[in-house]
């Protein structure tokens, strides 16, 4: 049991050393430009070569859920919006609103990639988010679907929509009048 016990740590140690190496090799490609990820971002495909081009069908959806957000349409309103048209996600279900604020926040819409903004502790195997003097950043890497002015407009609108509460002693940002519910009288009687 001691040679197994070795072998463990040997073993351990080895994925430990190539995790380190394969994260250094993928923080020099982002360095270089090169735009990881796969093609299940709303509005663009993946051509043969590993491009982002814009798929112009669902590009023109996402342009509107920027349109109908600076014109002080809330989440909620955008999801029916969408969901009376028919517009369902590529799973075949409604938008979820979680998915429509990513959508805003997504700085790819404005033509720009962000790489490495989180990273993944290999001991505890959590995911944190990295100072942004560590993030990797490169302008008109992709194709634009909307304006950077728009891009802009939208998200300090839904920064002005943020607001804090404390939640068992910890400050949590929520955005002010999301998810109180779907009821006629949700939000009015507490």
């Amino acid at each position: 049991t001691l040679i197994n016990g070795i072998k463990a740590l040997l073993s351990a140690e080895y994925s430990r050393d190539i995790s380190k190496k394969v994260k250094a090799g993928i923080t020099q490609k982002q360095k270089q430009g090169v735009v990881f990820g796969n093609a299940t971002i709303w509005g663009y495909d993946k051509d043969i070569n590993g491009n982002f081009i814009i798929n112009e069908n669902e590009a023109n959806i996402i342009r509107r859920i920027f349109n109908w957000y600076v014109e002080g349409k809330g989440f909620r309103s955008i999801f029916k919006l969408l969901d009376n048209e028919g517009i369902k996600n590529r799973n075949g279900k409604p938008f979820a609103m979680t998915t429509l604020k990513r959508i805003i926040r997504n700085e790819k819409y404005k033509g720009v990639v962000v790489a490495n903004k989180r990273q993944k502790n290999f001991d505890t195997k959590k995911v944190t988010l990295n100072d942004e003097s560590q993030w990797i950043v490169h302008e008109n890497a992709i194709p634009a679907i909307v304006s950077e002015e728009l891009w802009n407009t939208a998200n300090e609108i839904l920064s002005t929509k943020k607001r804090k509460r404390n939640d068992e002693g910890r400050d949590k940002e929520e955005i002010a009048g999301y998810f109180k519910g779907n009821h006629l009288y949700s939000n009015k009687i507490f």
